[in-house]
C-alpha cells in the first residue's frame, strides 16, 4: 500500500447565479467561505476579473486560494450555459475536497454538475522514465 498524498476533485458547474460569476470579488468570497466552511485552512485568496474585447462588461472571473492543506481554484464563463464555473480542489490531510467544491456550488447557485475525484498515492518507486525523456 502507497502512501496517500491526497485528494483532488474536479467540478463543472452549471446553471449557476450569473451575477456571481461574473463579479471577481464575489466569486473570491464564494470560493473562500466554502473553503473555510469545508475546514480548509485559507492563507491567502485572490481573484482576477475578464471583461469583455471591448472593456464594456465584465465577462467572467478567476479565483484562487492557497490553503495550508493545498488549493482551490474556480474559473467562470457566465455566458456558456447561463452560467458555468470550473472548479478544482486539492487537499492533503483530512480535509475532503468533495465538501469543499460541494459548498462552492452551493455558494454560486449550481443547478447542475458533474465531478470527478483523483487521489494521489506515492509512488512504489522512483522509477519514472518520463522525467529524463525516456519511454
Amino acid at each position: 500500500m502507497h502512501e496517500k498524498l491526497g485528494k483532488a476533485v474536479m467540478v463543472v458547474f452549471e446553471e449557476c447565479v450569473v451575477p456571481i460569476l461574473n463579479n471577481a470579488e464575489s466569486l473570491k468570497i464564494a470560493l473562500d467561505s466554502a473553503c473555510r466552511r469545508g475546514g480548509a485552512t485559507v492563507l491567502n485568496c485572490l481573484a482576477h476579473q475578464f471583461w469583455l474585447a471591448d472593456n464594456s462588461a465584465p465577462d467572467g472571473a478567476t479565483a484562487l486560494a492557497a490553503l495550508a492543506e493545498s488549493h482551490a481554484a474556480a474559473h467562470s464563463w457566465p455566458r456558456r450555459t447561463k452560467g458555468t464555473l470550473v472548479v478544482t480542489v486539492y487537499t492533503c490531510g483530512n480535509i475532503d475536497p468533495v465538501v469543499i467544491a460541494r459548498l462552492i456550488g452551493r455558494n454560486v447557485g449550481a443547478k447542475r454538475l458533474k465531478i470527478s475525484e483523483v487521489d494521489f498515492d506515492a509512488l512504489a518507486s522512483d522509477n519514472t522514465p518520463w522525467l529524463s525523456g525516456d519511454s
